[in-house]
C-alpha cells in the first residue's frame, strides 16, 4: 500500500558525473563538459547527411554553438560550449574511428570529472541530432532554460535521432527488452512519455504481497517436468482461448528470469535454507510465487532501472509516440512523436502497458492510455482478446483494491441511504451463511470472473451504480444476519487473526473494523492516512475498477506481431493469456517476454542492415470528421470513459455494446478542440478512443461468458450467461480492413505441443 509514494531505487548505484547543476552518468560524453564530437546537420528526411554545422553560433540564453572542424574522421573534432544543451553519445565514435589522441584527452577529461551519488536519471529529450544507421548516435537535450527562439532556430536545424531498436515504454518490460537488444549488440533507444523511473505499473503498483511467478529447481511437483504443469495451469486458467505455444514460453523462460533478477539484487525472500520462498496463488496448483513484499513490482523495476543507468542506455523522456512509421513495403521503420518529429529504427518494441484511463474508475497510473494498441492498430497489426479486461472493486479515493482481508472481515455493503442491497442479487431464500461464504471468498479472486461465484458481488455493486446509487463499505458494524457460529470454520481457520474461539467472541464477533484491524492492522492505518478514518466512522465508497488488460497485440512465441519489425512485451502484448491468468504471472510475462522481445527485435535490425528497406513514411492518427461544434477534448475523454464504464464492464449485454458503439462513433465524428498545452493530452484521447472501440467490438463478438468477460442476455438481468465449451473455445482477432474497418475473426488458439501432464479440462 502507499505504493504511489515510494520512490524505487537501483540496486546499484550507477556512476554519474556533475556538471553545473546538471546530473550526467559517467558514459555520456556531454558538450557541456567540452568534450569532442563530429556535428552534422541532416535533411529533411532523417539519416540522410546534408553539410557540417561549421562555424554556426546562436544568441546566448538560447542554444550557444561553436563549432568547427569537418564532416567526417577529422583530428580535430567540432566542440560545442555549453549554454542549455547536452548531448549524449552512444553507440561508438560518430563518423568513424577516434583518433587515438582523442581517445587519450576523453578518458582524461572523464577523469577529472567529479563524481555524485545517484538522483534521478538523466534526461535526453526532444530534438537529438540523427546520423546514419550504425555510425553511432547523438543525443540532444535542450534544458529548460532555453529560450523560444533558440528552440525554433534548433528545431529548424536537427531532427531526433534513431537507433536500431526503439523500445516504447519505461516500465519491467521495456527495460528488460531494453537490455536484451543492448546484449545482442544492437544500439537502442527507450522513449518514455514521463519521467523514467516515476511512471508506469511497475514502478508504482503494490498490494499486500506482490508476486512474481517462476518454476524453480525446487519448485513443487519438482522433476524435468515441473514447467509443463505451470504451462497448463496458465492454458487452463486462461480459458483454453490463449497461444498454448506462449504459455510454454513463459513457463521454461520463469526461471532463467528469476535468477536474472536475483543477479541484480532484488531481495526476493527466503526460506530458512536459503531457497527462494513461494507461495500459491489463485488458479495455481502449486506455490510457484516468488516475493519481496508489498513492493515486488517496485523492487524489480528499480533494479531493472540501476542496470539500464549503469550501462548508460539512452532514454527520451517527456517524449510520447504517436505513431509507427512504414516503409513502402509495410515494414516499421521508427516513431513518430506527438511532437510531430520522426525517430528512425530498424524495428520497435511497444512495452507501452494498458489502456485503465478508458475507464473512469481504474487503478492505473496516470498516462496509461493504450497508445501502443492504437499504434500497432493503425499500423496494420492484429489484436487479440481485447474483451478480456480484469476488474475489481476498488476504493474511489485511493484506488485501492478492496480484496483480501478487506472482504475477509464481512463488512457492510450499503447505499448512500444505508440499505443493504446484497441479497436483491441472490435467489429468494438465499441463507445467510450462503450471502456471506460468497462474500468471504471474493477477498481470494478479486478481478471479476465467471468462473467464481463471487462474481454475484461484482454485480450487485454495479448493478446498484447503473441505478444511480453510490456503494460503500461500512466496517462499523455486522451486516444483517450475520451469525460466525453458523459459518464453517473452515473458511478461516487458515488466515491469521481469525482463529476460532476468539473470531466467536467479542469483539471479534461483533465489528467488521475490528476483525480488518487482527487480520490487517497496516489498512487501517494506511487508509486513514489518506483521509478515511475507519476508526471514526468513515466508509469506503467502492465501485468497479479496471485493473489489467489481458489481450493486447498479438505476438507469436518470438514476441513479434503480424507488422514485420514490430515486436510487443508486457500488457501491451496479447495471446499470452487468456480470459483469466494466475496471480503472479503478468511480473514474470514482462520479464520473460520482455528478453524475448528484445532479443528478437535486435535479430530482426541486424538482418534489415543487412537487407536495407526504403525510407519510413509515418502514419497519422485517423482525425475525427469535422462536423458540428468542436468538442472540448477533456469533456471528450470524460464521455469515453463514461460510455466505457456503463456498456464494457462488469455487465455487457448485446444492447449495451450497440448503445456504446453509436456514442463512440458520434464522439469520433465530432471536432475536437485543445489548447496547446494540451497536445499530448489530445493523441492521448484519440489512443483511448481507439481503443474503446476495439474493446466494445471484441465485446459484442463474443456471446457466451468467460473470465472477467460476464455476457448478459438483458441490461435487467442479474445472471450472466454460461460459458459454452467447446463452442467459444477461440479467441477473438481484430484485424484492420481497408478503409479502417474493425473485423473481428474468431480462431482456435494453439493447443500444446508437449505431452500433457494433468487434465487441463479441469
Amino acid at each position: 500500500m502507499g505504493c504511489g509514494d515510494r520512490k524505487p531505487q537501483p540496486t546499484r548505484a550507477p556512476e554519474f558525473f556533475r556538471h553545473g547543476d546538471e546530473l550526467l552518468p559517467g558514459g555520456v560524453e556531454s558538450l557541456a563538459a567540452g568534450l569532442p564530437f563530429h556535428p552534422h546537420l541532416v535533411s529533411e528526411h532523417a539519416g540522410v547527411v546534408e553539410r557540417p554545422l561549421a562555424g554556426r553560433r546562436m544568441g546566448r540564453g538560447g542554444l550557444l554553438l561553436d563549432i568547427v572542424g569537418p564532416q567526417y574522421g577529422s583530428a580535430r573534432p567540432g566542440r560545442l560550449e555549453d549554454d542549455g544543451l547536452s548531448v549524449a553519445r552512444v553507440g561508438g565514435h560518430v563518423g568513424g574511428k577516434a583518433p587515438a589522441d582523442e581517445n587519450r584527452a576523453e578518458d582524461k577529461d572523464r577523469r577529472n570529472q567529479p563524481r555524485v551519488p545517484h538522483a534521478s536519471p538523466p534526461c535526453f529529450s526532444d530534438r537529438p541530432l540523427p546520423l546514419p544507421c550504425g555510425q553511432g548516435r547523438i543525443i540532444v537535450s535542450r534544458r529548460a532554460h532555453c529560450n523560444a527562439r533558440a528552440q525554433e532556430e534548433f528545431g529548424a536545424m536537427a531532427r531526433t535521432a534513431g537507433a536500431d531498436v526503439v523500445i516504447i515504454g519505461g516500465g519491467g518490460a521495456a527495460l528488460r527488452a531494453a537490455l536484451a537488444a543492448a546484449d545482442r549488440g544492437a544500439s537502442v533507444l527507450l522513449l518514455e512519455k514521463g519521467r523514467l523511473g516515476k511512471a508506469g505499473v511497475t514502478a508504482l503498483s503494490c498490494s499486500d504481497r506482490m508476486a512474481f511467478h517462476a518454476t524453480l529447481a525446487h519448485t513443487e511437483p519438482g522433476g524435468p517436468d515441473a514447467w509443463r504443469y505451470h504451462a497448463e495451469d496458465i492454458y487452463r486458467i486462461g480459458g483454453r482461448v490463449s497461444d498454448a505455444s506462449l504459455a510454454k514460453a513463459l513457463a521454461k523462460g520463469a526461471a532463467e528470469a528469476f535468477h536474472y533478477l536475483e543477479k541484480l539484487g532484488v531481495p526476493f525472500a527466503r526460506r530458512p535454507d536459503g531457497l527462494a520462498d513461494q507461495f500459491i496463488t489463485d488458479g495455481s496448483k502449486y506455490a510457484r510465487a516468488c516475493y519481496t513484499g508489498p513492493h515486488t513490482a517496485n523492487d524489480i523495476h528499480a533494479a531493472l532501472l540501476g542496470e539500464f543507468l549503469r550501462r548508460r542506455l539512452p532514454v527520451l523522456e517527456n517524449t510520447m509516440a504517436a505513431d509507427l512509421a512504414l516503409d513502402a513495403e509495410g515494414r516499421v521503420g521508427g516513431v513518430r512523436t506527438a511532437a510531430g518529429r520522426l525517430v528512425p529504427a530498424l524495428a520497435v518494441i511497444l512495452a507501452t502497458g494498458g489502456a485503465g484511463q478508458a475507464y473512469e474508475v481504474n487503478v492505473f497510473p496516470e498516462g496509461m492510455t493504450g497508445d501502443g494498441y492504437a499504434m500497432a492498430w493503425r499500423a496494420g497489426a492484429e489484436l487479440v482478446n481485447m474483451e478480456f479486461i480484469q476488474i475489481g472493486l476498488s476504493s474511489t479515493k485511493t484506488k485501492l483494491a478492496c480484496s483480501g482481508s478487506m472482504m475477509r472481515c464481512w463488512p457492510r455493503l450499503v447505499t448512500q441511504d444505508d440499505r443493504e442491497f446484497l441479497f436483491d442479487y441472490f435467489p429468494p431464500g438465499t441463507p445467510h451463511e450462503h450471502v456471506y461464504a460468497v462474500l468471504f471468498r471474493k477477498g481470494a479472486s478479486w478481478p471479476v470472473s465467471r468462473e467464481e461465484p463471487s462474481h454475484l458481488i461484482d454485480i450487485a455493486v454495479f448493478s446498484e451504480m447503473r441505478k444511480g446509487r453510490t456503494v460503500f463499505m461500512d466496517f462499523s458494524r455486522n451486516p444483517r444476519g450475520l451469525d460466525l457460529r453458523k459459518m464453517d470454520p473452515a473458511l478461516w481457520s487458515r488466515f491469521e487473526g481469525m482463529r476460532a474461539p476468539a473470531l466467536l467472541e467479542p469483539p471479534l464477533r461483533d465489528s467488521p473494523l475490528a476483525r480488518l484491524k487482527a487480520i490487517n492492522a497496516p489498512s487501517v492505518r494506511w487508509l486513514k492516512e489518506r483521509g478515511i478514518d475507519l476508526e471514526a466512522g468513515d466508509r469506503i465508497e467502492l465501485a468497479p475498477a479496471c485493473q489489467h488488460f489481458q489481450g493486447g497485440v498479438k505476438i507469436n512465441e518470438l514476441a513479434a506481431a503480424s507488422v514485420p519489425g514490430l515486436f510487443a512485451c508486457g500488457e501491451a502484448a496479447g495471446g499470452q493469456h487468456g480470459a483469466n491468468r494466475p496471480g503472479g504471472n503478468a511480473l514474470m510475462d514482462s520479464q520473460v517476454m520482455g528478453r524475448i522481445a528484445g532479443q528478437s527485435a535486435a535479430d530482426f535490425a541486424n538482418f534489415t542492415r543487412t537487407f536495407p528497406h526504403g525510407r519510413p513514411r509515418p502514419r497519422r492518427a485517423d482525425a475525427p470528421a469535422a462536423r458540428g461544434k468542436a468538442a472540448d477534448v477533456r469533456e471528450v475523454r470524460a464521455q469515453i470513459q463514461h460510455l466505457m464504464s456503463m456498456y464494457a464492464s462488469v455487465k455487457r449485454t448485446a444492447e449495451g455494446i450497440r448503445d456504446g458503439s453509436a456514442e463512440l462513433a458520434a464522439i469520433r465524428r465530432q471536432p475536437w478542440k485543445a489548447a496547446a498545452a494540451d497536445r499530448e493530452f489530445l493523441a492521448e484521447t484519440r489512443s483511448i478512443a481507439q481503443v474503446a472501440e476495439l474493446v466494445l467490438a471484441a465485446c459484442g463478438a463474443r456471446t457466451e461468458s468467460r473470465g472477467p468477460h460476464l455476457y448478459f442476455d438483458s441490461p435487467d438481468s442479474t445472471a450472466p450467461l454460461p460459458r459454452r465449451d467447446p463452442e467459444w473455445r477461440k479467441y477473438n482477432v481484430l484485424v484492420r480492413a481497408k478503409g479502417g474497418k474493425t473485423i473481428v475473426e474468431a480462431r482456435e488458439p494453439a493447443g500444446p505441443d508437449w505431452e500433457l501432464v494433468q487434465n487441463i479440462d479441469a
